[in-house]
């Protein structure tokens, strides 16, 4: 379908007549759509200025980017300790630990930026938000017991000769899950507010589901960490504690992956995010003419 009668981009006025509706302004790349919102309801929430939206864009690229190098530290000793199995060399890791703090320390710190991104981002978002950021206390603090107090003391764990499923590290472990469970859902709803107007404002596509399906990594995780729990209640050596310790390490190590993937996709998702909040909102007489035809018509 395209365009007929004048319609001036919404943001540099570039005259639309004759594009696409799924197509782009040339001149400042704003979505076609964006113009036609404008007319249809000038006064929609994805067209409302942002408070900060420098602040904002950085802070949601930083969230991000805190979360990819949380993971990527927490995933090195890992891959040593399989590297170790293999071969009789295991690569040192002694700073995953500092830069896994330090990672969820400044993706926690990213969070704080978007606490209320406009004036119109009800309270309900906001306070969801704070919770959020103070999640990332308990997960700093479990993940300094295990990498701290516990790994540098024990067997390689899942891989280690000695080592044994349950204890301190998979109480520690479901701290982390649920910690990690409340920032994803107390960031969702102002993650998608800011979702609804990237997809106005720019084409390209941005998964809205991505903080639910790694709400849902999480939950396999923590299942495998519950059957580690539970194999301490089962005889020693006996043939349910094997199982119990295989289906558990299966489940934590399925529900890694997917988590890291979710988060990966994230970080692609807050960086068209942050450059669609920097586009600079319509004035209301950008998007309030009466004299202007319909689009459609």
């Amino acid at each position: 379908m395209a365009l007929t009668g004048k319609l001036p981009c919404v943001i540099c006025g570039y005259e639309l007549k004759g594009l696409s509706i799924l197509s782009n302004c040339p001149e400042c790349g704003t979505a076609v759509r964006a113009t036609i919102l404008s007319r249809v309801d000038p006064y929609a929430d994805e067209l409302r200025p942002l408070l900060a939206p420098r602040l904002t864009s950085f802070s949601l690229v930083l969230w991000s980017l805190g979360g990819c190098l949380l993971m990527v530290a927490c995933w090195t000793p890992r891959l040593a300790d399989l590297l170790g199995a293999f071969v009789l060399f295991r690569p040192p890791t002694d700073l995953a630990a500092p830069v896994a703090l330090v990672a969820a320390g400044l993706s926690g710190l990213g969070i704080l930026g978007v606490v209320k991104p406009s004036h119109e981002t009800p309270p309900r978002r906001s306070l969801g938000v704070v919770a959020a950021a103070l999640a990332y206390g308990p997960l700093i603090w479990a993940m300094w017991v295990i990498h701290t107090r516990i790994d540098p003391h024990t067997s390689a764990p899942y891989f280690g000769a000695g080592w044994a499923p349950g204890g301190l590290r998979s109480v520690m472990r479901l701290v982390l899950d649920a910690s990690a469970i409340t920032i994803l859902l107390g960031a969702r709803p102002v993650a998608r507010e800011l979702v609804r107007r990237s997809l106005a404002l720019r084409t390209g596509r941005v998964d809205r589901q991505t903080i639910l399906a790694m709400v849902g990594a999480l939950l396999l995780s923590a299942i495998g960490d519950l059957l580690h729990l539970a194999v301490a209640f089962t005889p020693e050596n006996s043939a349910a504690g094997g199982y119990l310790e295989l289906f558990g390490g299966f489940f934590i190590a399925l529900g890694s992956g997917l988590l890291s993937l979710g988060l990966i996709g994230s970080l692609i998702d807050s960086w068209r995010i942050g450059r669609a909040i920097l586009t600079p909102a319509p004035s209301k007489w950008q998007v309030v003419d009466k004299e202007q035809p319909s689009p459609l018509g």
